[in-house]
């Protein structure tokens, strides 16, 4: 590489912000946000599918980081982008798979497999007495759709991250109550270099956008 093809390249490179997410982004609300993103600053948002965005973000891999799951925000910002119901999601093999609707309690009546890596739900969502009487955990969203499309127990995800998680193995029900699900950017709490903010800002425009899209 040339010194000349080796500064454009830096050059490019720094007019880019990285966004690490775990699983299952809003579509398409996640390719306007980066549309709009890049045609405003003539700069690139790149996402970077991290197991633990936030260690990414602290250490500086990523810029921003978007996050499904309750966590520790010391020393960071956040805001929620989105807060949705929950669908049920079963193997497709499974009893509960021709049913239209479940109840949150129902789930609990059935193994339930959590995602203690980077999962949106704890057994600590339901309330004390109706937990689930057992539990299969994981530590990634990949290795939890692989358990549950398998068999092994039933989970939850919110409705926009079922409506880009189809998989031959899974049904998606809806819920008719449980807890929500919520979608959050977080950022660092220092002042953050111009292009961040403004993708920061689209954001903040597109969550309204997204939230009148789902009424």
């Amino acid at each position: 590489m040339s010194e000349l093809d080796a500064a454009l390249a830096q050059a490019r490179e720094a007019r880019m912000v990285r966004i690490g997410f775990t699983w299952a982004l809003p579509y398409p609300w996640i390719e306007r946000v980066i549309t709009t993103f890049e045609a405003e600053t003539e700069a690139r948002a790149h996402l970077s599918r991290q197991d633990d965005p936030l260690r990414a973000l602290r250490r500086g891999s990523v810029d921003l980081a978007l996050i499904r799951h309750e966590a520790d925000l010391g020393g960071l910002d956040s805001f929620d982008v989105l807060t949705e119901p929950r669908m049920a999601v079963v193997s497709r093999r499974s009893p509960l798979a021709g049913r239209q609707s479940l109840t949150w309690a129902e789930l609990a009546e059935h193994p339930v497999v959590i995602n203690t890596g980077n999962g949106s739900t704890s057994q600590a969502q339901w309330p004390e007495g109706g937990q689930p009487a057992r539990t299969v955990e994981c530590a990634s969203y990949d290795e939890w759709v692989a358990l549950v499309a398998a068999g092994r127990g039933v989970g939850s995800i919110g409705r926009s991250a079922a409506q880009v998680s189809a998989h031959p193995g899974l049904v998606f029900i809806p819920l008719q109550d449980g807890p929500s699900a919520t979608l959050r950017l977080v950022a660092p709490r220092s002042p953050l270099p111009p292009l961040t903010r403004t993708l920061v800002e689209i954001i903040t425009r597109a969550t309204g956008e997204r939230v009148r899209a789902l009424d």
